[in-house]
């Protein structure tokens, strides 16, 4: 058993390299379908993909973030706001031409808390940016048939738990936001929005098991984005 583990280990190392690419086509097809011309609100980011944002945009916009960690862009008109995303985002009603929301929903308890606040901060049509690692991805499809809990999902609070195979089994969560709380498949998050009347414009898949799966099969992709307006 402890040689089939390491050799899973050592595949998933390997696979592990093409991470890059994965995160380069997904943050690139979420820059590109960016829609604005005076505000965007970016739902918790890295400071380089934020870098990227205002660069796409040619730094004409103002741009607004909600995260945990502060921190400050010189040179563009930039506003920073902690708060707790499975409560309340900041900011007016019918406020934001763009929200970009990036491997973020899978981190917050309230997923329905979170797509309501983003429903009434966002003007009428308003674009919604939105990524997730999929719970029907392959790989956590595999973990089940095998009896082992899902590679992408956390049970517990504190540790990692219920899947040998996975790199990080039995590590503690040195940053608890880094906690998957609430993993969506594609249906249910495109069936969540279109619940709360967003319309949905396009899905797309990124990283996969099988070669090129994502041109014929994004439902088991490892990651998705799905872009969509607010109707109302």
């Amino acid at each position: 058993m402890n040689f089939i583990i390491k050799t899973v280990h050592n595949i998933y190392q390997k696979v592990r390299k093409k991470y890059g690419n994965i995160y380069k086509k997904r943050s690139g097809f979420v820059i590109n379908n960016i829609v604005a011309k005076e505000n965007i609100l970016i739902l918790g980011a890295r400071e380089n993909f934020i870098r990227r944002i205002i660069e796409h945009t040619d730094n004409k916009l103002s741009y607004y973030l909600v995260d945990k960690f502060p921190f400050e862009i010189e040179g563009t008109d930039f506003k920073f706001e902690y708060a707790d995303l499975n409560e309340r985002i900041p900011y007016p009603d019918n406020y934001f031409e763009c929200i970009v929301s990036d491997q973020l929903i899978e981190h917050l308890s309230q997923p329905d808390t979170f797509i309501k606040e983003i429903k009434r901060v966002a003007n009428k049509d308003c674009t919604i940016i939105m990524g997730s690692e999929n719970l029907a991805a392959w790989h956590n499809i595999f973990a089940l048939m095998l009896t082992l809990h899902p590679f992408s999902d956390h049970y517990s609070a504190n540790v990692r738990i219920g899947n040998p195979f996975s790199i990080h089994h039995k590590e503690k969560f040195k940053d608890p936001f880094m906690r998957h709380f609430k993993i969506p498949t594609i249906r249910a998050l495109r069936e969540l929005l279109e619940y709360y009347n967003f319309k949905i414009m396009d899905t797309q898949g990124f990283g996969h098991l099988l070669p090129f799966g994502t041109l014929y099969d994004k439902y088991h992709s490892i990651q998705f984005v799905i872009v969509c307006t607010n109707t109302e």
